[in-house]
């Protein structure tokens, strides 16, 4: 496709999956949601994201015996450096900020780290098929809206003021569209090559790898709701991968 369209499809697509997050905060601003029901979210989160990975960035990796030590080596990269980024950046919080603060700052860094990574993905998922974009796309909104309602909810639970809830949410939603924006005009207008292409595809996937699964994994109580609800978020995105297949 050509760069107009190229740019159109992937700005529009990412408009589309930072307003999820928003549909997410709205939705956890008309609901009162239980334990149960957040532990049902996350653990879909849990499986949607891994069955993404696992069903249709590897396979659009074409990973081959030449190829899989400078792949799996890119990932490894961009899974080490989103860990340094967003551990040295938390370190660094002004320590005269009240707990709150800390807590609200933490928790903007994270939503918007996220959404930034999920910015790169479609960028540069749109410089490997549109098929991929457009599944990449639907599993981020699917993944947003969920993900969306669950911080809002917490962040009410910690009894956050209803203006801070949603400036963390337009954070998020804003910074998908600007690292998309960003990523695209490295992606086409730098011109790098197919094998370029497919190497910094491999470091966002180890990005998202740490943002959406270890971060997030490492945390959970993984209670038999998570456990059941990621096992179907995973088996549920694999089959539809394998249905539309690349």
């Amino acid at each position: 496709m050509n760069d107009d369209s190229s740019v159109i499809q992937v700005i529009g697509l990412a408009a589309v999956v930072g307003f999820a997050v928003l549909v997410g905060f709205w939705g956890a601003s008309r609901a009162r949601a239980s334990p149960g029901v957040l532990s049902c979210c996350v653990g879909v989160i849990m499986g949607i994201i891994p069955g993404t990975i696992a069903f249709e960035f590897l396979p659009a990796l074409k990973i081959t015996s030449g190829t899989a030590p400078l792949v799996i080596g890119m990932m490894f990269a961009g899974f080490v450096l989103t860990a340094i980024f967003h551990n040295l950046v938390q370190r660094r919080w002004p320590v005269h900020q009240s707990f709150e603060d800390i807590e609200m700052s933490s928790f903007i860094l994270a939503v918007v780290t996220d959404n930034v990574v999920e910015g790169f993905t479609l960028a540069f998922s749109s410089a490997l098929s549109v098929g991929l974009l457009l599944f990449t796309a639907t599993a981020f909104v699917l993944k947003n809206i969920l993900e969306g309602f669950t911080e809002a909810t917490v962040l009410q639970w910690e009894e956050m003021s209803a203006r801070r809830v949603w400036a963390a949410g337009l954070a998020a939603a804003m910074a998908v569209v600007i690292a998309a924006a960003l990523s695209w005009w490295f992606a086409e207008v730098g011109g790098p090559g197919e094998g370029a292409r497919r190497v910094m595809f491999a470091t966002v996937t180890g990005m998202l790898v740490y943002i959406s699964v270890f971060q997030l994994a490492r945390n959970l109580e993984w209670n038999a709701i998570q456990r059941v609800s990621a096992i179907t978020g995973f088996a549920v995105t694999g089959a539809v991968a394998l249905s539309v297949g690349q």
